[in-house]
Formats: C-alpha cells, structure tokens, sequence
C-alpha cells in the first residue's frame, strides 16, 4: 500500500475559524481520504495498492478535483501529482522537517485569492476558411462543425473570464489560431494580452 498525500493543511484554520471537516472533503471523491497529523499540521492522504496508481488524465483530474475540494474548506499547500511515500512514518518525517516552512506558507495564503487558469488546446485549426468573390477575394470564415463544442466552450469561459490570453507560438500558425480565437469569442485580438512559452 502506497500513501498518496494530496496537501498539507493547518488542522484549525486561523483565516477560516474552522477544524478540518473531511464530511465536506471526502463528499465528492470516490477516493477515501484521511488525514496523518504532526501538531498543528495535518497531511491529507489517501491509501492506494501501488499497482493501481498510473499516470492518466482521468487520475489527474481526480487528483485536481480532490485539492479543489479541500481548498474550498481551508487554505492548503497542494502537493505535487503523484507524491507518493511508503508509510505513515515518511508522512510525519516529512512535516516534521519541513514544519517551519509548511506553516510560514500557509500563513503567507492567508486572505489571498486563488485564481484558476484552464488551458485549452487544439491540434487543428478551428475555422474553415472560404473564399467568396464579389469584385475581389474576401476571406469568410467560419467554425468547422468538427470543433464546433470546443469554440462553444472557448465562449462560455470567455464571458465569464476577467482576462482573457493568447498563449499561442509566435509563429505564424500561432498568430491565425489566436487571431482567430479572438474572433470566436468576439474581442479584438490586438487588445488581448500575450503570453508566450518557451
């Protein structure tokens, strides 16, 4: 049996005035959670057969909907995906050791605001281009049925959003898949910030 921990949390909540409410944390989880304690710190985990544990979009997704559940409750630490120890001992070694750190950034998250930011990608372009000539080439576009519920999706998070980014290559495939993003949601791509990675 592998010990996953998912993060580490205060066991009363100073910025919350609450104690850890695992009814509330475990609700929405097919995964049963614990927790494994060291004083004030409490380590949320779960127990899973080694060979059960894989790395899949769906277990990721899992694990992110676990750490926004606990979250909702108290002001964590989030570990990394797939921090897995061997016992209960490694637990609290690990809060142990890091017993300063752990709580000086917890209270640093205090009365702080969490943002959430989703990706969404594409491996092909969203719109069909189409030519109509009337004196001269005017360029019409539009979705391609095909990618019609991602641009459908790319919408409603887009009226919902603050900012909205382009992090696409600087390139100029990047450049047309953010111009026309822009226009599927109807802002002016120059008036959109960039990001880029590399």
């Amino acid at each position: 049996m592998s010990i996953i921990i998912y993060a580490i949390a205060e066991l009363y909540d100073l910025q919350s005035n609450k104690t850890l409410d695992f009814e509330a944390i475990n609700s929405d989880s097919n995964i049963e959670l614990e927790t494994i304690q060291f004083d004030n710190l409490t380590a949320i985990v779960s127990r899973q057969d080694k060979n059960d544990i894989s790395i899949n979009k769906e277990d990721v997704l899992t694990y992110s909907k676990i750490i926004e559940n606990i979250a909702q409750n108290l002001t964590i630490l989030p570990m990394r995906y797939n921090s897995l120890v061997a016992s209960d001992n490694e637990v609290i070694n690990i809060l142990t050791k890091n017993y300063s750190s752990f709580n000086d950034a917890i209270k640093t998250l205090y009365n702080k605001d969490e943002y959430s930011i989703r990706f969404l990608s594409s491996y092909k372009n969203s719109t069909d281009i189409t030519i109509k000539e009337k004196n001269e080439l005017v360029p019409a576009y539009s979705v391609a049925k095909e990618n019609s519920a991602t641009v459908k999706e790319i919408q409603d998070l887009a009226k919902k959003a603050d900012t909205i980014y382009i992090a696409t290559d600087e390139d100029r495939e990047g450049e047309a898949i953010g111009w026309h993003f822009a226009q599927a949601i109807k802002k002016d791509p120059a008036a959109l910030p960039r990001i880029v990675f590399h």
